[in-house]
């Protein structure tokens, strides 16, 4: 069973008047070296 994050409930600030429920929705990174800036 995998659990994950939803949504997000904002609520009790000045500048939120009501509660605010943000959905999130998944997201992949690809995270890889630049070789332009790589020394070696």
């Amino acid at each position: 069973m995998t659990r994950r994050l939803v949504a997000l409930h904002v609520g009790n600030f000045k500048a939120f008047a009501d509660p605010l429920c943000i959905p999130l929705k998944p997201l992949t990174l690809v995270i890889t070296v630049n070789q332009t800036t790589l020394d070696l």
